[in-house]
């Protein structure tokens, strides 16, 4: 069965996805202005599942091979996780013409697999890929600008088309031919259809090669889907955290973190649109994760999906998701002012707490070394 159709069996809906267009409006800079002193997350750890939890009647407790074929998926995720080097070059050192390259990039990509009725699974999928390939292109430039000046280069569309492409046809039931992609290429006309198509077949070998020919990377996307199946959400809910979740694609300071956290945060916020608080252990039986580890993913959402309530320009994401079918979600009101706030204090309580341990930690062991001498 195809991920859509688990999608359609979870709820016992009709067809979720719909048509949309649009163009993501700039608020990366001011989002990044707000993380201007907090650091990327590159301590990536998988979450741990507790067995021994309660739980209401409502939540399905994963199987013990349902655990294990997770741990496999932590596994994975950790492994195609982009180089660090790649999101610094993104996020880090004020390249925010980059990051906003990467973004107006990925929406058009969500235009495209709109026109193409693709599913969400190819588009996250696809996204993947182009940061996976991204992230080993730019390793050969020493320099942000340079890197920059690789990303407002033409060849970056072409390698999202090719990204979006490859995700379908290891995605989809039913996959657009390669002519039908080509068409989607800004500047394309029947002239130079044969041409474009020539060069996506050999970007299409390029990306296989540089991502090592794996594709079977889990996304955000995969780890949503596991995460609602074992609790009974209203369809608002659900699509609410789809929508978060695909809100996340645009933004590259999501790149520091694992899918799996997205998922979660994804998730905790939908609950917090429909003011419905998640508390600790919920979560944890969840996905393995507690509240104070998707804090600063969690925090991130927020700006993120409070600059796409407030910007004038709606990306292709928020035109998807004001359809009826999808519950309108992407009308919902941002979470209020001062719950955010709250978050922002208990962060940084954590942060005061995580760096006076680690004074202890330093001490003990400065005092350790001593003895020892």
């Amino acid at each position: 069965m195809c991920r859509a159709a688990e999608d359609l069996k979870l709820l016992g809906s009709s067809s979720l996805e719909s048509e949309g267009g649009g163009s993501w409006s700039r608020e990366q800079q001011a989002i990044d202005s707000q993380d201007s002193q907090e650091s990327c997350c590159f301590d990536f750890k998988l979450p741990s599942h507790s067995s021994g939890c309660t739980r209401s009647s409502s939540e399905h407790l994963p199987q013990p091979q349902d655990l294990e074929y997770e741990h496999t998926l932590h596994e994975q995720e950790l492994s195609s996780a982009p180089a660090k080097q790649y999101v610094q070059q993104l996020y880090c050192g004020g390249a925010t013409q980059a990051a906003a390259v990467r973004s107006s990039t990925i929406d058009w990509m969500v235009d495209t697999a709109q026109q193409l009725k693709l599913t969400s699974d190819s588009l996250f999928l696809g996204v993947q890929l182009l940061d996976r390939f991204l992230a080993a292109v730019l390793q050969e430039y020493a320099d942000v600008a340079t890197a920059q000046a690789f990303l407002q280069s033409g060849k970056l569309q072409l390698s999202a088309l090719t990204a979006l492409w490859v995700a379908a046809k290891f995605e989809e039931s039913c996959v657009p031919g390669a002519s039908t992609f080509v068409q989607h290429m800004p500047g394309a006309s029947h002239g130079n259809c044969r041409v474009l198509l020539q060069q996506l077949l050999e970007a299409e070998q390029v990306l296989l090669t540089t991502v090592d020919h794996r594709l079977a990377a889990p996304t955000a996307k995969t780890f949503l889907r596991r995460y609602l199946a074992r609790v009974a959400v209203s369809h608002p809910v659900y699509f609410a955290a789809g929508y978060v979740a695909e809100l996340s694609l645009l933004d590259s300071g999501m790149l520091c973190f694992l899918p799996s956290m997205v998922a979660a945060s994804a998730y905790v916020w939908a609950l917090k649109l429909m003011g419905i608080e998640c508390n600790d252990e919920h979560l944890t039986r969840l996905s393995g994760y507690s509240l104070s580890q998707v804090l600063p993913c969690l925090l991130r959402i927020a700006r993120v999906h409070t600059a796409a309530c407030n910007t004038q320009l709606p990306c292709a994401i928020s035109c998807k998701y004001l359809d009826d079918k999808l519950e309108q979600v992407a009308a919902l009101p941002p979470v209020e002012q001062h719950k955010v706030v709250q978050l922002e204090q208990q962060q940084l309580l954590l942060l005061q707490q995580q760096q006076q341990l680690y004074q202890c930690q330093v001490k003990d062991a400065a005092a350790a070394c001593s003895n020892s001498c």
